[in-house]
C-alpha cells in the first residue's frame, strides 16, 4: 500500500507560531509534528509516501525529509494550493497513486496505542475503503459515522446537531481503486462492516484500540475500523 501525508493548511489556531513555520513541522516531544503519522502509515507497510504540502513549505519539508532512503522510504512531494478539502487530496495525488491501495492520513493526527500496528496492518491489506473512527462523548463537535438498523455504515455527517451515533472519523483513511476523476465522500449506499476495534476501557481516550476483529459492533470507548465495502470503488 501507498500511504498520503496531508501537511498543507495555515494553522490559523496556532498564530503567531505558524506565520514563520508549518504546523506539522512544530515539535511535539523530540521530533517534529509530522513524524508521527509518517511513522502510521510505516506501521501499515507503507514505503512510497507522498507528502502534500503548501507551496511556501515545499522546500522545508524537503531539508526535512529527502527522497526518504535514509528510512527505507520513496517519499515524493506535491503542491496543494490551497486547502480543499480531503478528497482533493485524492486528485492532487492521483498520478502518485495510479491504480495501487493506497493509504490516507493527516498531518496532524497523532495514533498511539500498542495495538496500533495490528490496526494499520488490517487497514493497509483489507479491500475497499476503511476509515478509522472513535468514540467520543461529544459527537457533534466531529464528523460522524451514521450507520443503519443493521449497524452499517451509511453516512458521513459533520458536527451534526442530532448525531446518530458516537463514532468520530479521525485523520486516517485507506482505500483501492481509487477514481481520478472524481474524489466523493461516502454517500448512502449500505456498506459491510469489516472490522470492529473497541475495546472496554474505563479511559474514553486511553489509547487506539486493543484489537481488530470481526466482531458484533460494541458502543464502547475506543477505536473502530470500519469496511465502506460500496465507497470509492472504480
Amino acid at each position: 500500500m501507498k500511504g498520503i501525508v496531508l501537511s498543507g493548511g495555515s494553522g490559523t489556531r496556532l498564530y503567531p507560531m505558524t506565520r514563520a513555520a508549518n504546523k506539522q513541522l512544530l515539535p511535539v516531544y523530540n521530533k517534529p509534528m509530522v513524524y508521527y503519522p509518517l511513522s502510521t502509515l510505516m506501521l501499515a507497510g507503507c514505503r512510497e509516501i507522498l507528502l502534500v504540502v503548501n507551496p511556501a513549505d515545499e522546500e522545508a519539508y524537503r531539508r526535512l525529509f529527502g527522497d526518504g532512503r535514509q528510512w527505507g522510504l520513496e517519499i515524493s512531494y506535491a503542491v496543494q494550493p490551497k486547502p480543499g478539502g480531503i478528497a482533493e487530496v485524492f486528485l492532487v495525488g492521483r498520478d502518485f497513486i495510479g491504480h495501487d491501495r493506497v493509504g490516507l492520513i493527516l498531518g496532524d493526527n497523532l495514533f498511539y496505542g500498542n495495538t496500533l500496528p495490528a490496526i494499520a496492518e488490517r487497514g493497509a491489506h483489507g479491500s475497499g475503503a476503511v476509515i478509522y473512527a472513535y468514540w467520543v462523548s461529544d459527537p457533534s463537535s466531529y464528523g460522524v459515522v451514521e450507520f443503519d438498523a443493521g449497524d452499517r455504515p451509511i453516512a458521513i455527517v459533520e458536527k451534526p446537531k442530532q448525531p446518530r451515533s458516537n463514532w468520530a472519523v479521525t485523520g486516517s483513511k485507506a482505500a483501492s481503486r481509487w477514481r481520478s476523476s472524481a474524489a466523493a465522500m461516502p454517500g448512502s449506499t449500505p456498506a459491510r462492516r469489516r472490522a470492529c476495534c473497541a475495546p472496554r476501557s474505563s479511559s474514553k481516550r486511553s489509547r487506539i484500540a486493543r484489537a481488530c476483529r470481526s466482531a458484533a459492533p460494541r458502543r464502547s470507548p475506543g477505536a473502530r475500523a470500519i469496511s465502506m465495502m460500496q465507497a470509492w470503488r472504480g
